[in-house]
């Protein structure tokens, strides 16, 4: 291939949208380009804010799922940009992941946790979870997706049925990091969370509207996708680089 094709294609390659380059799904649409803005102890980081427990809810609308039903293996999460994301190593000791197909959409959620649980609930991770970060930062501000959260059995999702539910109910507290949130501004999620006046034992909590974390949910089993740049990104510097080789390859003309 001769060289000017090697550049055209290493470009054409950089801007095919996330989107569709991305095999995983990535939350809110915004996540895509920029850091939420806003930073959440919540459900991880809660010693930084005094309590011991916390229950916490986000719904996903079903339209972030277009591509159709699909299994999710695992979530990844980020820091918050700037100081407040901050990298760590730490066991949380007890916590417990859910997925269900919720039983409300966002415009009708409950302000009740157990209102929002659909009938095919089901724990995908419960116990002491091993979880790190490198709060490696990019210059569009945000952090690199490297906080994983394996799941130990994968849920299967089908976004005909309705909204997605993520439950978490973290009973035994833990220090990691304040992870990178969108407030009020991202209509495909929102979230129930208790407050420091609750518990995980509250039946209900606070609602707050398009908000929620930035969330990378995990389409292939253990492969996360740890680099907040585009995988259309790196398709184009393997472009260039292939055009580099070439030239270099080819004899000087001068």
């Amino acid at each position: 291939m001769h060289l000017k094709a090697l550049v055209v294609a290493g470009f054409a390659l950089n801007f095919i949208p996330p989107a569709f380059a991305d095999p995983n799904i990535i939350a809110p649409f915004a996540a895509f380009s920029q850091a939420g803005g806003s930073a959440s102890n919540f459900p991880l980081n809660i010693d930084a804010v005094g309590i011991t427990s916390e229950h916490y809810q986000q719904l996903y609308d079903p339209s972030l799922f277009f591509r159709g039903p699909v299994s999710l293996y695992g979530l990844v999460l980020r820091p918050a940009a700037g100081r407040d994301g901050t990298k760590f190593a730490t066991t949380l000791p007890a916590i417990r992941f859910s997925l269900s197909t919720a039983a409300h959409s966002l415009a009708d959620a409950s302000t009740t946790f157990a209102g929002n649980i659909g009938a095919d609930a089901q724990t995908v991770f419960d116990g002491a979870l091993a979880i790190t970060s490198a709060a490696r930062g990019f210059p569009n501000g945000n952090k690199a997706w490297d906080i994983l959260i394996p799941f130990a059995t994968p849920f299967a999702y089908d976004p005909t049925k309705g909204a997605l539910l993520l439950d978490v109910v973290n009973s035994g507290g833990g220090a990691t990091t304040a992870l990178d949130f969108f407030s009020g501004n991202v209509p495909e999620v929102g979230v129930l969370v208790t407050t420091r006046l609750q518990d995980a034992t509250s039946p209900a909590g606070l609602w707050l509207a398009s908000s929620g974390l930035a969330s990378e949910f995990l389409t292939t089993p253990f492969v996360p996708n740890p680099v907040s740049e585009p995988i259309s990104a790196v398709l184009g510097l393997a472009g260039l680089a292939l055009a580099i080789g070439a030239r270099s390859r080819t004899p000087s003309t001068r």
